[in-house]
């Protein structure tokens, strides 16, 4: 009996936790060529990457930012923290 030859498929680059643990020398490996994303059941995900990658990464922000300061002074998406005070909206005049 001859085996049915497997198709030729990208590596694989998007994981769940329980299979990265298993396969962690894959991630690994994977990283080296190309971004692993791992993602929890929660919708929650990390990125490994190669340190080659992440040095990219960094010389591409070209030292402006550093990550940490950044996240100090900005809140998410750039917003205060403090609550907006929102007004109510004006009833639209009636017709008549």
């Amino acid at each position: 009996m001859s085996r049915k030859p497997q198709p030729v498929t990208e590596p694989q680059h998007d994981w769940n936790v329980r299979d990265a643990k298993a396969h962690l020398s894959q991630v690994v490996s994977g990283a080296l060529n190309r971004p692993q994303r791992i993602a929890r059941r929660d919708g929650a995900a990390v990125v490994v990457m190669s340190e080659e990658a992440y040095r990219s990464l960094l010389l591409r922000a070209d030292g402006e930012v550093d990550m940490v300061d950044y996240f100090r002074a900005h809140a998410i998406g750039g917003e205060s923290l403090k609550p907006r005070v929102r007004r109510p909206a004006r009833a639209a005049p009636r017709l008549r």
